[in-house]
């Protein structure tokens, strides 16, 4: 999708972007009864705004069904998590959502989950392209197209698996025009349309820091790989080689060298 930006037949009003999203806390957030829908492939509760019913077929993995007494058990109880601070304190937290995210069985639950949500939302907008890497997703679309499914898929998220966009993270990348630009063609979309009013959101914190790199026009770090102008490219590599060399000075004090070097695997 990233490279089938810019495209020579834009609408130079509506131009073909990428959005980025970030699930908050995504693992440990998503609703449990919402889990074992998708895991059974049916409803027992309304979902998508009442267009799925209690007693609906929901799209599921057949090969999980061998693993729903792991599930059942891991998740249709409160638990207890604990961990230990940077200062030694122990600290119990009652957990009703989610699951343990070095769970070797979550990714699984966690994508199958939330993939009839995006299934859903996106077959409503048939121009749009979507993908994703756990709670790392990407849509590609017009400018217009693409924030009406932004503002969509976050509601949906959120009344039917108790999902939140982590909004500081959303990013937009609008290529072959100027920032300044780009962030005039999304305020006129929020203006015009009263659908993408939540949305305003992410314009105003684009306006407060704008290091949030939110409205971006160089380029996107896309699953860890920069995709973009050979100058964004260049600086997030060097910021990359920059961030290890202070990352493996501070390992010098360790005198253990398997720690040292299974650390330095990390």
């Amino acid at each position: 999708m990233l490279h089938d930006l810019p495209r020579e037949d834009q609408d130079p009003d509506d131009l073909a972007v990428l959005i980025n999203t970030d699930i908050w806390n995504a693992f440990q957030e998503m609703c449990h009864q919402t889990s074992f829908n998708t895991l059974m492939g049916v409803a027992t509760q309304t979902y998508d705004g009442g267009r799925v019913q209690p007693g609906d077929t929901i799209p599921t993995i057949i090969e999980l069904e061998p693993f729903l007494g792991y599930f059942w058990s891991m998740h249709s109880t409160e638990c207890t998590n604990r961990f230990t601070d940077h200062c030694g304190r122990t600290h119990h937290v009652t957990n009703t959502t989610g699951g343990q995210q070095g769970d070797g069985m979550e990714m699984g639950r966690y994508s199958l989950s939330q993939h009839p949500i995006w299934g859903r939302v996106l077959a409503r907008h048939e121009c749009a392209r979507g993908a994703a890497f756990a709670d790392d997703s990407y849509t590609y679309d017009t400018l217009k197209d693409a924030l009406q499914v932004l503002a969509e898929i976050r509601q949906r998220l959120w009344e039917d698996a108790k999902l939140s966009f982590n909004m500081s993270k959303v990013k937009i990348y609008i290529p072959v025009v100027r920032r300044e630009r780009a962030r005039e063609l999304i305020l006129q979309h929020i203006d015009s349309n009263p659908s993408l009013e939540s949305l305003r959101e992410l314009y105003d914190l684009d306006t407060a820091d704008p290091d949030l790199g939110i409205i971006k026009v160089t380029g996107l770090q896309c699953v860890g790989v920069p995709i973009g102008t050979p100058e964004f490219v260049d600086a997030f590599v060097r910021s990359k080689i920059d961030d290890i060399q202070q990352n493996v000075q501070k390992l010098r004090i360790i005198q253990d060298p398997k720690i040292h070097y299974d650390l330095l695997l990390f």
